[in-house]
């Protein structure tokens, strides 16, 4: 989802498309990690970002939008959505020994977040 400016419209879509009875998962940056990013540090901003990752020798530059909750859950609200479930996820334990520096890392500032989103049913739909 981070690399859409808009979420109201794709979201109304998979609202439309799913099932009553349907669930949607939607993962993205957890928006208090990027604000280092951020020219201005202002983690209420909805902003086009550029981050720089490294695999290897190669480095790729990432584009990406970053937002604040409040405008998650207004767009996930306004396309007809109720949030059943909010996780920020830990790493799995085996982290810990392989990858000590990512453990202490995700361990103390989240990095992404999931939501469970239950289409809120109309009036029509009883």
């Amino acid at each position: 989802m981070h690399y859409l400016r808009d979420w109201i419209e794709p979201l109304g879509e998979l609202r439309r498309a799913l099932r009553t009875d349907g669930a949607l998962i939607v993962s993205t940056h957890h928006p208090a990690q990027d604000v280092r990013l951020s020219k201005d540090g202002n983690y209420f901003a909805t902003e086009h970002l550029r981050d720089h990752w490294s695999l290897g020798r190669t480095t790729f530059d990432v584009q990406f939008w970053r937002r604040p909750l409040t405008a998650m859950f207004s767009a996930f609200a306004a396309a007809g959505f109720s949030v059943e479930v909010v996780q920020e996820p830990m790493p799995v334990d085996e982290c810990r020994d392989l990858h000590p520096d990512a453990w202490a890392a995700l361990t103390t500032q989240p990095a992404f977040i999931f939501f469970r989103l239950r289409p809120r049913q109309t009036a029509a739909q009883g």
